[in-house]
């Protein structure tokens, strides 16, 4: 059964070890995450599935990694004592399989033993209170947004099939071109296209996530839209309580926290 669900950025800067004296700039966001942290832990969940687009992002098929247990170091960013205990859900994991073959998507098992920082980093600030964990980490692909928001359903269907308690987190960022600082460079179509995002999920409206104008999508530089529609397909007839917990952009990259409540 499904007992949280939420939406989290995944800048390393977020971490104290890297973000250091810039991540007072968020503050709006790390004060949001606390309070997802909190609320996370109060769900009790066996299992985090987490969707993030910085992992094995293929062509035609969705990713699962499966591995008995997952390394969570953030050693590119240069922090070598990060430590974070996770496990798989092999249990869990067979279940999805089972339901996204079902539903005819594409999806492909591997054994990669190290988690991506899109994955890593939301862990970090939410469940690393929880003690050893359970995660179910899924990738996204090349595929249209349509097609991610079939296998969210389908992964529905074996979430909320499932004796588990479990956890939901989509990893996204929004537009990276901001400022003109930004990673990105400066687009200024980018602050409407976030402004849109924020409005959409506010409203539940699945069909307008669907239905972006494909070239404001590629002009805003977004990293996330496919978890963010997978996740909208998670939660497609469900009845929730959206909630928009922070936004803001100090860095010229969109960063949004909101959180679906269960009804």
């Amino acid at each position: 059964m499904l007992t949280f669900a939420a939406i989290v950025p995944h800048s390393p800067l977020l971490l104290p070890s890297i973000g250091r004296e810039h991540l007072a700039r968020l503050h709006k966001t790390t004060e949001a995450l606390a309070k997802l942290e909190t609320a996370l832990l109060e769900s009790k969940p066996d299992a985090i599935v987490i969707i993030s687009p910085h992992g094995a992002v293929a062509a035609d098929h969705f990713t699962l990694d499966l591995n008995e247990h997952y390394a969570c170091n953030l050693k590119e960013f240069g922090v070598f004592d990060h430590t974070l205990a996770c496990r798989a859900d092999l249990g869990l994991m067979h279940e999805i399989k089972n339901a996204v073959d079902a539903a005819g998507l594409p999806l492909r098992l591997r054994s990669q033993e190290g988690l991506d920082y899109g994955t890593v980093v939301p862990l970090s600030c939410l469940a690393g209170k929880l003690g050893p964990f359970a995660v179910v980490p899924i990738s996204p692909a090349l595929l249209p947004l349509k097609t991610h928001f079939e296998f969210g359903r389908a992964l529905q269907e074996a979430l909320v099939g499932s004796h588990r308690r479990i956890a939901v987190l989509a990893s996204a960022e929004l537009s990276h071109r901001l400022t003109n600082d930004a990673p990105g460079g400066y687009e200024p179509r980018a602050q409407g296209f976030d402004e849109k995002i924020v409005q959409l999920l506010e409203n539940n409206n699945v069909s307008g996530l669907l239905n972006l104008d494909p070239e404001l999508v590629l002009a805003a530089g977004e990293c996330g839209l496919s978890t963010l529609v997978t996740y909208a397909g998670i939660l497609d007839k469900i009845s929730t309580r959206p909630e928009i917990l922070s936004y803001e952009a100090p860095f010229g990259v969109g960063t949004l926290v909101a959180r679906h409540h269960f009804n």
